[in-house]
């Protein structure tokens, strides 16, 4: 039995352990160069991350690079990825949400970001967009009560527009 687990397992184990050191080195240097505003050759290095080690972490770095270079539908379906990989990373479904408006505001952005929400309801920034996108959606009242949410969570860059809102909601 050791000789079948060192002939055969622990090469298997080395590749398995040199894959991921490797992808993580490109990882570290893919995120320096996005940093460095060399998004093209990030891209190329996540390409390689995500062949070596599909994770929905390394998806979401990618679509973040695509999404830095206003390559908004890559993005999205970078984030998609990450969330069949794992239906429970709420970043993912947030930063799918906000990619989907700089698309255009449609049903699809709201459904993602209330199931973001369902999975993160403590984080003002998640009723910051959808009070967004139900105010593009025409859901004033929506829109006002998801931006006092926000509010009250500690997100105060949209404070005058959500008073605004809500202002013409209570007229």
């Amino acid at each position: 039995m050791k000789t079948v687990f060192i002939t055969f397992l622990l090469p298997f184990f080395i590749l398995v352990a040199c894959r991921k050191e490797d992808a993580e080195s490109l990882l570290k240097s893919s995120i320096a160069k996005a940093h460095q505003g060399k998004f093209d050759e990030a891209l190329v290095e996540m390409g390689k991350v995500v062949k070596l080690d599909p994770t929905p972490e390394h998806y979401v770095v990618m679509g973040d690079i695509y999404s830095a270079k206003h390559f908004f539908q890559a993005a999205i379906e970078c984030y998609s990825k990450a969330i069949v990989l794992d239906s429970t990373y709420a970043d993912a479904y947030y930063k799918k949400a906000v990619d989907c408006m700089n698309v255009t505001v449609s049903q699809e952005c709201l459904d993602t970001i209330n199931k973001c929400i369902s999975l993160d309801s403590s984080t003002a920034r998640n009723y910051s967009i959808r009070a967004g996108i139900k105010s593009e959606l025409g859901d004033l009242e929506g829109a006002c009560t998801d931006g006092q949410k926000a509010i009250q969570l500690g997100d105060l860059t949209l404070k005058k527009q959500i008073e605004a809102i809500c202002k013409n909601v209570n007229n």
